[in-house]
């Protein structure tokens, strides 16, 4: 079967434009929201910080959200302030009590880390944007 340059063309721009669709900032952090929520009820009781002052943050790789503070925070590695402001709630979130971090940026993929280590990571992920 020949595909001709204008069939293909308009089958690229279908495709661009379906997956376009269903994509925005809004439903990735409600669904890394939902993702973090999960998690916490899957710690189930008994696990160190289960109400031990850990802070809830989900994500990784481009986006991040803090989800058990008292006010919901998502940032992305590629805003102008993602430094400033991560810092800044995480001082906020030590102010309050937190001691540690609980990072989930997958099902299996689980760490505890102190504040000050994940001020530490914040550091290296915007030092190798640069």
């Amino acid at each position: 079967m020949k595909t001709t340059m204008t069939k293909l063309r308009r089958t690229i721009r279908r495709v661009i434009r379906e997956s376009s669709d269903w994509y925005s900032d809004e439903h990735e952090t409600l669904a890394d929201k939902k993702f973090a929520d999960e998690q916490r009820y899957e710690l189930g009781p008994g696990i160190p910080g289960d109400d031990a002052g850990v802070l809830m943050i989900s994500g990784g790789g481009e986006k991040f959200a803090i989800t058990n503070a008292g006010d919901y925070f998502s940032c992305s590695i590629y805003d102008d302030d993602f430094r400033d402001s991560f810092i800044s709630k995480l001082e906020q979130a030590r102010e309050e009590g937190y001691e540690q971090v609980q990072l989930a940026s997958g099902p299996m993929n689980t760490e505890y880390l102190t504040i000050d280590e994940m001020m530490q990571r914040v550091e290296e992920i915007e030092a190798s944007m640069y």
